[in-house]
């Protein structure tokens, strides 16, 4: 990470805190198939979060996504957008603080990751 990176995420702290509630939302426990063993989840758009001016959150989420650290996809059905922490949002994330992305539902290897974002 470099000074920049971490300029940004000590000067707008709600970046941090949206894009560790990803990955708090990523890590919950839930039934998932075994083809989706190994895989970093996606989860529905968070809404709402302590600490995070509602009517900044949807600027904060096109900010991270223009900075490559929040990932997102269509889908169909009730869900229209899904959104997961990039390997670039967790790394900088874990090296900012050691702690924040060592969850083992969001350790997966970069080439499993790309290869599931190509399919």
């Amino acid at each position: 990470m470099d000074d920049f990176d971490r300029q940004l995420l000590e000067n707008n702290p709600g970046w941090k805190l949206v894009l560790e509630a990803y990955l708090q939302l990523a890590a919950e426990p839930v039934q998932i198939s075994p083809e989706e063993k190994g895989t970093v989840r996606w989860v529905d758009r968070i809404v709402s979060l302590d600490g995070v001016d509602p009517e900044e959150l949807s600027l904060i989420h096109g900010r991270l996504i223009a900075l490559g650290w929040l990932n997102f996809q269509f889908e169909s059905g009730q869900t229209s957008l899904t959104y997961r922490v990039s390997p670039e949002g967790r790394a900088i994330l874990k090296r900012l603080n050691g702690t924040a992305a060592a969850s083992p539902a969001n350790e997966i290897q970069e080439d499993e990751y790309e290869d599931e974002v190509a399919a």
